[in-house]
Formats: C-alpha cells, sequence, structure tokens
C-alpha cells in the first residue's frame, strides 16, 4: 500500500507511531494547509480536492508504508461494488455534481 505525503524530503525516518504502535506519517505542515485553503466546506470530497489542492502547490511524494484502514465498507458492500461506487463517485464530482447531493447518494442524510 502507498502512502503520499505532499512536501519536500518526506521519508520513512519522519513517521511516528501512534497509542497502539502503527506507524502514521507526518502531520501536513500548518503553512502548506493554510497556503492551499485547509479543507473545504463540502459534505463529501473535501479530501478530493484538498490532494488536488497540494498537487498544484507541491509534488507529492510517495512512500512504501502499510496503512491500516476500516473494512467495514468493503465488507458490507463487497470489493467490485465499493470500488465502482468509489469511482461513479469521483467521476460525478469531476462532471460538476454538487457534493450535497453526492453525499445523499453516498447515503450521508
Amino acid at each position: 500500500m502507498l502512502t503520499f505525503i505532499f512536501g519536500a524530503g518526506a521519508s520513512n525516518d519522519a513517521l511516528t507511531k501512534d497509542s497502539i504502535g502503527v506507524a502514521l506519517p507526518p502531520p501536513l505542515a500548518k503553512d502548506l494547509f493554510n497556503a492551499v485553503g485547509g479543507y473545504a466546506s463540502l459534505a463529501l470530497m473535501e479530501d478530493i480536492e484538498l490532494s488536488a489542492a497540494l498537487a498544484r502547490y507541491r509534488r507529492p511524494h510517495c512512500l512504501r508504508l502499510t496503512l491500516g484502514t476500516s473494512s467495514r465498507r468493503w465488507r458490507s458492500r463487497g470489493i467490485a461494488r465499493t470500488i465502482v461506487s468509489m469511482w461513479a463517485l469521483r467521476l460525478a464530482w469531476f462532471c460538476g455534481i454538487s457534493a450535497s447531493r453526492l453525499a445523499r447518494w453516498y447515503g450521508y442524510r
């Protein structure tokens, strides 16, 4: 699994561990976060917008790390359905569908 870190000089040496020993990437520098406008106030796709803004500002660096996440959605919806759903939401977003409408499609109320 790959983790992308925005900023010069990111390396595995910069990692910290959380309370249960999971490796965490360094936090996004506050000045860079502020320079790109921070998180957009959106119901969904705020992470896509932040990533796009960061990519315009600096090139991401790829670190080879293992990242743990919940498998709840993948198990309940299935792998193929989850992947198709995520890509359909991204496509709709890039075609101009509002974040609030996408959030309703996704299941947020």
